[in-house]
């Protein structure tokens, strides 16, 4: 399984981590409902927009996180290729609001980055 995150702005421009531990996306809907005076309602219905979540890579050294962490902080547009988890591949941004955050787990030996992602048209 290969996993890459390449930057569109900025050197060094990619970023491996050694897999992605956590995938959750949702796409919110955007429908609008009216109640109406005479009873009943009115709907409004729009299409949901891209996909949003948290993507949780994981790292296997300190110096490889924070380099990630780095190369995600920037402000630009990055694209995710993954070989297995195909249904992760996008284009996206940190999303609005969002984050991103590096954590250390099982006593230093498991680095984790995640980012709040909001996928955009590439």
């Amino acid at each position: 399984m290969t996993t890459t995150i390449t930057a569109a702005a900025g050197s060094p421009a990619t970023t491996s981590p050694s897999y992605v531990a956590g995938y959750d996306a949702e796409r919110a809907s955007r429908n609008l409902v009216h109640d109406l005076i005479s009873g009943g309602q009115a709907v409004v219905l729009i299409p949901a927009p891209l996909r949003s979540g948290t993507l949780k890579l994981i790292y296997p050294s300190r110096s490889s996180a924070i380099a990630a962490l780095s190369i995600l902080s920037r402000a630009t547009t990055y694209s995710l290729v993954d070989t297995e988890l195909t249904q992760a591949n996008m284009a996206f941004v940190v999303a609005q609001g969002g984050s991103v955050a590096v954590s250390v787990e099982d006593r230093g030996f498991t680095w984790v980055v995640s980012i709040d992602f909001q996928e955009v048209s590439p």
